[in-house]
Formats: C-alpha cells, structure tokens, sequence
C-alpha cells in the first residue's frame, strides 16, 4: 500500500456493509491473501496508486471495530480514512418509508443507498464505488481516475471559456454602454448648444422689436413743423 498521503480530488468508496447471509460472515473481512490481505487491501492499494486522495468505508455501525481494527487500520496509515454507516433512516430530504420504517429490517437499502450515505464523508469529491468483495485490477482503477481526471480538466476548460465569454461580454457591454453614455452626452451638448442659439435669437429678435417700438414712439413724439 502506498506510504504517503495524496491530495486528490477523488475518494475510493467501498461497499462494505452487507450482511454476508449466503456466506456465512462477513466475506468483507475474509483474508485471501499471502499475508493475511482482504480483497479490500488490493482495491485500496491500486486505487491510491491511481491517486485516489481519500478513503471511504460504508458499513454497518456495529461492524466499526472489526472494520478499524484490521483494513481500516492498514488504510488509515496510507490516506485520508473514514467510516459512512448505512442506516435505513437515513434517507433524503422529502422521501418517506410510507407506513414507516418496516419493523425487524436488518437488510440495507441498496447500492444507491449506500453511496448516498458517504455524501459527507466524501466530502464533495468524485468518487469512485466498488464492492467491498469483487476484485477490479489496477487497470479499472487508472482508467477511471483517467475518464475523472479528464473530465476535471474539461470542466475547468469549459469554465474557463464560460469566463472568457462572460469576461468578453461585460467587456464589450461595457463599450455598449460607454459608448450609449457619450451619445447621451452629445445630445444633451447638441440640445444645449440649439437653447443657447434660440435664446440668443429670442434676445435679439425682442431687442429688434423693442427698438423699432422704441423709435416709433419717437417719432410719434416729435413736433410737427408747419409753414
């Protein structure tokens, strides 16, 4: 298993929490290895090869121990380790059990469930979900860190554009903007300017009258000269 810590923004999540019926016990914890491994050992090991950053075990509450106390303890010296219970209450905001919770239920909900029930222990990363006893090789791993990691970079070069394309938008809403702002002001100018003429003419043209109102009276005043 790899010695350093990573940093990834992908958590392997492991379906651990069955009930081992058909089995007998807990497969989960069975070793198969040489020395003493679980399959869970071999998925964790690729998977962290593969830069899986965070390790996430989904199993029942009463299983906590067994599970810490051997894989988990293997696990929690390589990365970021923590334990996700499935329990049947917990479900989504909004969906009910119609009748209740069925009484003596021990089986859990399903797959769906159980990744469900390792949304905060993930922590908002991607994750990659495997069977606790189904051995997937180093291959799957890497191609599904790949297919993750590819689709990282893709969704950052499609932000990246989005913001390149908001950037150049505000921009040039900006020049629409600026550009409606001057016009506004050349106008008001223009209307400002036509005013100032109209007064001006308005002056003149009461001073022309005023003037020749002005000199008429004049004239009507002046003496009449007979011979």
């Amino acid at each position: 298993m790899a010695a350093e810590k990573t940093a990834e923004k992908t958590a392997l999540v492991i379906m651990a929490a069955g009930l081992g019926n058909r089995y007998g016990g807990l497969k989960q914890l069975e070793p198969v290895g040489a020395n003493g491994e679980f399959i869970i050992d071999y998925s964790i090991y690729d998977a962290l090869a593969a830069g899986c950053g965070k390790i996430v075990f989904v199993i029942r509450r009463e299983n906590l121990a067994q599970f810490r106390d051997t894989v988990g303890r293997r696990a929690e010296r390589a990365a970021d380790t923590a334990y996700a219970f499935q329990e049947l209450g917990d479900l989504p905001a909004g969906i009910s059990i119609p009748g209740g919770l069925p009484q003596g239920r021990a089986k859990q909900w399903g797959t769906a469930h159980a990744v469900y029930c390792a949304r905060h222990e993930a922590g908002g990363r991607d994750m990659i979900v495997v069977n606790a006893d189904d051995f997937y090789g180093r291959g799957t791993f890497a191609a599904l860190a790949g297919f993750l990691a590819g689709g990282r970079l893709a969704e950052a070069d499609a932000k990246a554009e989005t913001g390149a394309k908001a950037e150049a938008s505000a921009k040039a809403g900006a020049r629409a903007e600026a550009k409606a702002e001057e016009e506004r002001l050349r106008h008001e100018e223009e209307e400002r300017l036509r005013h100032e003429k109209e007064e001006k003419l308005r002056h003149e043209e009461a001073r022309r009258k005023s003037q020749e109102e002005a000199a008429a009276r004049e004239r009507k005043q002046r003496p009449v000269h007979r011979k």
